[in-house]
């Protein structure tokens, strides 16, 4: 198979990481500290982990938000946002969450005590749904 390969081709693109850090990406990111207040600094210094979680309301029902956040040690935190969030914008909101721990998995909705009908987006990462079919 190696045989099979013709080195003429090999160019930039062949060995290109997208996701690599270069000299620009370095120079943006001290340029970002340097931007950043000491409070700032210290908060990302300071060994959390932070979640930015994005809910949309795809029935225009309002109900609160309800999930779980489950930890690798095992563990698990419940979080319980009222239905006020969607005061602002009634079909998407963001909330960050900073966490001591690492999370495995995200669970909307883990009690089934709101009227959710496709439980098929609850989970991140996402997880196979039973069906009849």
């Amino acid at each position: 198979m190696q045989d099979e390969i013709d080195t003429q081709l090999i160019d930039f693109y062949s060995d290109y990481d997208p996701l690599k850090v270069d000299a620009i990406d370095q120079q943006e990111y001290e340029r970002y500290l340097k931007s950043l207040s000491d409070e700032e600094r210290a908060l990302l210094q300071s060994g959390k982990h932070f979640y930015e979680l994005t809910f949309v309301n795809k029935g225009g029902l309002v109900m609160p938000i309800i999930f779980q956040f489950q930890f690798e040690d095992g563990t698990s935190q419940d979080y319980h946002i009222p239905a006020e969030i969607w005061r602002k914008n009634s079909e998407e909101v963001s909330k960050v969450f900073a966490t001591d721990k690492k999370v495995s998995q995200i669970v909307l909705d883990p009690y089934l005590e709101t009227a959710d009908t496709d439980r098929s987006n609850n989970y991140y990462p996402a997880q196979p749904q039973m069906n009849r079919f």
